[in-house]
């Protein structure tokens, strides 16, 4: 967690999360968010997740949303 001033009257906190599950050795799911806590803009998360499929040696099929 990191907390920066900018001035006198900002304070910004904001805090990182990230999980990974791998099910198989061909399939994974990662899954994050960020909290920014704002004095002066309240607080926002911005979640996401991605899914990665390996379709053969040098192929791999990734999507995400977030």
């Amino acid at each position: 967690m990191t907390t920066e001033s900018y001035d006198d009257d900002m304070t910004l906190a904001s805090a990182y999360a990230q999980a990974r599950w791998s099910p198989s050795a061909r399939f994974s799911v990662t899954a994050g968010a960020r909290v920014d806590g704002s004095s002066s803009f309240g607080t926002t998360a911005s979640p996401w997740v991605l899914a990665e499929v390996k379709l053969g040696s040098s192929f791999t099929l990734r999507g995400g949303a977030g």
